[in-house]
């Protein structure tokens, strides 16, 4: 377990400080949103629970649940992997290269 050390600014002699791991005594209330039309289907939305509803049955998730940044991140990460899947330039598509290649090379090697 990791132990974290003070110095005592009058007499410059260290002291070890505990840590409490106990909930914060603070309830925290998130507010709800600000309504919304679908894009999926166009209805209203207009709170937290509609939101969940919907999005349970149209089987999607908003953006913001992929990471910091407004998942833009994610999103990025995701074109980028998309592209190199297209091109063959994925691990996997190495891979397959080698594997088709190296019978050919053993048997050239006969």
């Amino acid at each position: 377990m990791r132990r974290t050390y003070r110095q005592d600014p009058e007499t410059r002699e260290f002291y070890e400080v505990t840590r409490s791991r106990r909930a914060p005594a603070a309830v925290v209330v998130i507010g709800d949103i600000e309504p919304f039309q679908s894009p999926i289907t166009g209805e209203a939305i207009g709170s937290r629970r509609a939101l969940r509803a919907h999005n349970a049955e149209h089987d999607v998730v908003q953006h913001r649940e992929f990471g910091d940044n407004e998942g833009v991140d994610y999103i990025e990460r995701a074109q980028t992997e998309r592209i190199q899947r297209l091109r063959g330039q994925t691990e996997r598509d190495r891979r397959e290269r080698l594997a088709a290649i190296i019978p050919i090379v053993t048997a050239n090697e006969s």
